[in-house]
């Protein structure tokens, strides 16, 4: 996750993640769902991020 300052009231973050698969998972991946496989787990994520965003740190 990268966050950057747009200004004094405004961040970007960026987020996201990547990596290689090998044969025959490379194969597989085609005919897999990676929104049902990870969706839940961003949707978390992104809840957590708003979550310390809006608290008083």
């Amino acid at each position: 996750m990268n966050l950057d300052v747009v200004d004094g009231t405004k961040s970007k973050v960026t987020w996201g993640f990547s990596g290689k698969n090998k044969f025959p998972m490379s194969i597989m991946m085609l005919f897999m769902s990676m929104d049902k496989m990870v969706g839940k787990d961003f949707e978390q994520g992104l809840q957590n991020l708003k979550n310390n965003l809006n608290s008083d740190i």
